[in-house]
C-alpha cells in the first residue's frame, strides 16, 4: 500500500514538472517572439539599436576631426575603456573645454551617431541646452529636482543611455549637483544601474587659458602634436570651478567626479582650409577652386594666427558661394 502511494506521488511530481517545464519553455517562447515582434516597431535597450560602435567613431575622429590630436586620443580611449568594462567603478564624465566653432559639438555628434542606431532621435539620447532649459537662477531646486527624476526614469529603462549639457558656462550655478549622485561610485540607485552612462559637459570657457598654455609651449620648442591632456587639465579644473556658469563651485567638479577634462585647440588657417573643403564636399562639390576657398576664408576673422569662431560660420558661407557660382548668367537666359 505505501509503495504503490510513493509511486502514485512520484508519477504526479514528474507530470508537474513537464508541465511546468513546457509552461515555461511556451512563456519564454512567447515573451521572445513579443519582444522581437517589438523591437522591430520601435527602439529597444539592445545592440541592435545601440551598437556603441567605436570603429565608426574612430574613423570619424580620424577623417573629419582637424587639429584636435588629443580629443581624437584620449576621448576614444575614454570611450572603449568604458564601454568594454564588464564592471565599470561609475559613469563616465567628460568635459569639453574651447573657444565656439572649434569641435566640440562634432565630436558629440560623431559619438551620438556611432554609438545610437537613430542618433540624436534615439530616446537614449538626452540633450540639454543649458540658457533655454534653464534658464532662472530662482528655480534651481526645481530644476535639481526634475533632473533627478528624469536621468533616474531614463536609467531604470536602459542603462545604456548619454546625457549631453551643452553651454553649461551659462547655466546658473547648482543645477549640477543634481548629477552627483550619479557621477560617484554608487552600483544601483532605486534599482537602476547608473554606471553604464555616459555625461558629456560642453563649455565655451577656458578657450583663454588653452591659448596661453599652447603659446607658452610652443616658445619651449614644443610643437602641436607633443601637447598633452596634462598640459592643459589642472589649469581647466580650476577655471571650470572657479567661473561663472554650472560648473562654479560644483560639487561634481570639487568631488573630482568629472574623469576627463579635454580642451580643443584653437584652429589654424590651414585647419580651416579644411573645413571649407569638408563642406564643399557634403554639398556635392568634390573639388572646389582655389578662388572658391580663397572667398570663403576671406568671412574668417583671425587673432593672431588663430581663427576666432574656428569653423563656426563656414557652412553658410559656402553654400552662398555654391548657389552663386551655380546660377546661370545672364547670357545663359
Amino acid at each position: 500500500m505505501i509503495v504503490t502511494v510513493n509511486i502514485c506521488i512520484f508519477l504526479l511530481l514528474i507530470a508537474n514538472v513537464h508541465t511546468w517545464t513546457i509552461g515555461g519553455i511556451l512563456s519564454s517562447i512567447g515573451k521572445t517572439f513579443v519582444d522581437n515582434t517589438a523591437c522591430k516597431l520601435h527602439e529597444c535597450c539592445n545592440s541592435e539599436y545601440i551598437p556603441q560602435n567605436m570603429n565608426k567613431l574612430r574613423d570619424n575622429l580620424k577623417v573629419s576631426l582637424y587639429g584636435q590630436h588629443i580629443v581624437q586620443e584620449i576621448l576614444f580611449n575614454a570611450l572603449h575603456d568604458h564601454i568594454t568594462n564588464d564592471d565599470p567603478q561609475k559613469a563616465l564624465a567628460i568635459s569639453f573645454h574651447g573657444a565656439p566653432g572649434i569641435g566640440k559639438n562634432y565630436v558629440t555628434k560623431f559619438i551620438v551617431e556611432s554609438f545610437y542606431k537613430l542618433g540624436f532621435k534615439s530616446k537614449y539620447v538626452h540633450f540639454y541646452y543649458g540658457p533655454s532649459r534653464f534658464p532662472e537662477k530662482e528655480r534651481v531646486k526645481i530644476y535639481q529636482m526634475e533632473l533627478y527624476r528624469e536621468i533616474i526614469t531614463a536609467l531604470k529603462n536602459c542603462p545604456n543611455q548619454i546625457f549631453i549639457f551643452d553651454e553649461i558656462d551659462k547655466m546658473p550655478r547648482g543645477v549640477l549637483d543634481a548629477l552627483k549622485v550619479f557621477l560617484d561610485t554608487h552600483k544601483f540607485i532605486e534599482q537602476a544601474d547608473v554606471r553604464r552612462a555616459i555625461f558629456i559637459f560642453i563649455l565655451n570657457t577656458g578657450g583663454s587659458d588653452i591659448v596661453r598654455i599652447y603659446e607658452d609651449k610652443k616658445n619651449a620648442g614644443f610643437h602641436r602634436e607633443q601637447l598633452k591632456l596634462y598640459h592643459f587639465e589642472r589649469d581647466l579644473f580650476i577655471e571650470s570651478f572657479n567661473k561663472a556658469g554650472g560648473f562654479l563651485f560644483a560639487d561634481i567638479v570639487e568631488s573630482h567626479l568629472i574623469d576627463h577634462y579635454i580642451p580643443f585647440l584653437p584652429l589654424d588657417r590651414k585647419h580651416v582650409e579644411l573645413c571649407i573643403k569638408d563642406e564643399f564636399q557634403l554639398r556635392g562639390v568634390y573639388r572646389p577652386t582655389s578662388d572658391q576657398i580663397k572667398e570663403i576664408m576671406e568671412y574668417v576673422d583671425f587673432d593672431g594666427q588663430f581663427a576666432s569662431a574656428g569653423c563656426k560660420r563656414i557652412s553658410a558661407k559656402v553654400g552662398s558661394v555654391i548657389r552663386r557660382f551655380s546660377r546661370p548668367s545672364a547670357g545663359e537666359l
